[in-house]
């Protein structure tokens, strides 16, 4: 099996850092959301606010920006692996990006 492996930190806080694999079809992302001081990433804000809006946890994951450059990629589909948190408020998502 071949796995391409890709890491990446914020350009405007590197804090917050990112890692992602491409396992068959499937690109699984470990994006570090919360820094030691308790700060989120915007990614994490934004996923937020997308639920506080109304939208389901799969369309909050595509509209963060790694979402939205992921789906641009042709990893369009994001299926939630699990949350943490109360909704709009959450604090850890695991979200595989996946080809139609």
């Amino acid at each position: 099996m071949h796995h391409d492996r890709y890491s990446v930190s914020d350009p405007f806080d590197p804090r917050f850092k990112a890692t992602g694999v491409i396992e068959c079809e499937e690109l699984v992302i470990d994006l570090q959301t919360e820094s030691e001081s308790g700060d989120l990433s915007a990614n994490l804000v934004t996923f937020n606010r997308a639920i506080a809006a109304g939208a389901t946890p799969e369309e909050a994951a595509i509209r963060t920006l790694t979402g939205h450059q992921l789906a641009l990629a042709g990893y369009s589909r994001a299926e939630i692996r699990s949350l943490e948190g109360n909704p709009a408020r959450y604090t850890k998502v695991v979200v595989s990006f996946l080809k139609p």
